[in-house]
């Protein structure tokens, strides 16, 4: 019995999935356009979030009193949140268009080891 079970784990070990074989010939420009806007939106994000709470999650604001005007430096909700905003949004975009590359990489790979790549359809 544990030698059956032995066996089945060593052949479950040979078959673990492995990198995609990737084409020999860069066919495919558009998975690695992709990927590359990707992690260009994600580094402009996390940037434009850190500028927008720098900038706009704080502001100055004037009143008028019975001895002057005075200032104050008061919270700005819509600031804070809209940097979130910005910085989920762009961590949000950058992984599902990496996954959508990865999966465009084993399509491409498996369409590459069945035979049937880079045959153009009319």
């Amino acid at each position: 019995m544990s030698n059956e079970l032995d066996q089945i784990l060593s052949e479950d070990k040979k078959n673990e999935p492995t990198k995609p074989i990737i084409p020999p010939l860069p066919l495919y420009p558009g998975i690695n356009t992709l990927r590359g806007i990707a992690w260009t939106v994600l580094v402009l994000g996390v940037i434009g979030s850190i500028v927008i709470w720098i900038n706009i999650s704080s502001k100055t604001v004037t009143s008028p009193g019975y001895y002057g005007a005075s200032t104050e430096t008061i919270i700005n909700a819509n600031g804070i949140i809209t940097g979130f905003v910005v910085f989920f949004s762009s961590i949000l975009f950058c992984s599902i268009s990496i996954v959508l590359c990865t999966i465009a990489d084993y399509l491409v790979s498996i369409n590459y080891k069945l035979g049937n790549g880079f045959q153009k359809t009319d």
